[in-house]
């Protein structure tokens, strides 16, 4: 199906959406942050990107604008529960304007997660 890179700070949830992708049949790589993710997509072509926000080194805008930068059509999904200064609606809201193609918040239902990748994936 879809190589999908996974960039999310919490190992349980990289390894949840990682097997679950899997089941579907997806090629997916999981990177601890931002800057390990960013490391392995100078290295390797993705379809989709998957990535939180709230991370240490490089944070999920951070990722989000190098990939407006250096990969403009790469198709992206940005997952984020907000955090204690910030709130979800607030980082939702970046996202998008930061060319998000999909903007979930946590705790992710899977049934919305399948959904959501299965329509970003679709988009021309």
């Amino acid at each position: 199906m879809a190589r999908i890179l996974i960039i999310d700070d919490e190992p349980q949830l990289r390894k949840i959406y990682s097997e679950f992708l899997a089941v579907d049949n997806h090629q997916v790589d999981t990177a601890k942050d931002g800057k390990h993710g960013l490391t392995l997509l100078a290295q390797a072509c993705y379809d989709l990107v998957i990535t939180d926000i709230i991370m240490p080194e490089t944070d999920g805008f951070e990722v989000l604008m190098a990939l407006n930068q250096k990969y403009p059509r790469l198709k992206k999904i940005v997952i984020t529960g907000g955090s204690a200064l910030l709130e979800t609606g607030y980082l939702m809201a970046t996202a998008a304007q930061l060319r998000a193609n999909k903007v979930i918040a946590k705790p992710v239902d899977l049934t919305t997660f399948r959904a959501a990748i299965k329509e970003v994936l679709a988009q021309p």
